[in-house]
């Protein structure tokens, strides 16, 4: 929902508490705090503080009225997101069944690698409005994704298509932005070649692709959703004593 405070407009994130204790979802939501409280890009939308009541937790957030990227794709936040150190892997399996990095499937423990994996999967997916792995069936996702095989249609530029396929590379040492370049690596490929790095960080580029805003109520960018009237229970473990 949107807030106003002294004329600006805040988006507020309510969470059910006995809903986050019924899925067992404790530490998604904790993580998700965490990665926000820490993130100071200008590209991730920013955080302002969390407080609690007997029945929710919310997160104060930046509002950003132009409505949400994943309107045109699928909703994600940071509720999955886990921190690793250098040298570090993890085992946890999580994520959306298309974006999944193979090294993830075969269960051999993953790093940060996978990053670059799913940055090519939303790349393709962006610029085709599908993801290069697909089917009904997750089972025929997650088979597709260990084969490594998947193909450019027509309309994707050479540049674009070389960019991809270096992300999703099946051996994550040999991804673009995982060798020894590191992320210089990403930035210095030819799909990037006429951006201007220090203008984006400072937001001083027009942006290729604009999206109007309507005029009318704060939310009115937003795709609308049913309302939850279902009465919510008061909840007092003490998971979330750090909102």
């Amino acid at each position: 929902m949107a807030v106003r405070c002294r004329e600006r407009l805040f988006a507020l994130k309510r969470i059910r508490k006995d809903w986050v204790v019924r899925t067992r979802q404790q530490q998604h939501v904790r993580t998700e705090r965490r990665v926000l409280a820490g993130s100071s890009s200008p590209f991730v939308v920013g955080f302002f503080g969390t407080f609690r009541d007997r029945q929710y937790v919310y997160l104060l957030l930046e509002f950003c009225q132009g409505g949400e990227l994943w309107t045109k794709l699928r909703e994600v936040d940071f509720g999955f997101a886990k921190e690793l150190g250098r040298g570090e892997k993890t085992f946890s399996f999580c994520g959306t069944p298309e974006y999944l990095a193979p090294e993830m499937l075969r269960q051999e423990g993953h790093d940060f690698a996978v990053d670059f994996w799913m940055l090519g999967i939303l790349t393709f997916e962006l610029l085709v409005g599908r993801p290069p792995f697909h089917s009904a069936d997750p089972q025929q996702i997650y088979s597709r994704i260990l084969d490594g095989i998947f193909s450019f249609p027509a309309f994707l530029g050479e540049a674009a298509c070389s960019f991809i396929g270096k992300l999703c590379r099946r051996r994550p040492g040999q991804r673009l932005g995982n060798t020894a370049s590191g992320i210089r690596g990403i930035k210095k490929h030819r799909w990037f070649g006429a951006l201007k790095w220090r203008k984006l960080s400072l937001r001083q580029l027009e942006a290729p692709t604009l999206r109007l805003v309507k005029e009318g109520a704060p939310y009115i960018n937003f795709k609308r959703f049913s309302v939850d009237w279902e009465s919510a229970e008061d909840e007092f473990s003490g998971w979330d004593e750090d909102f």
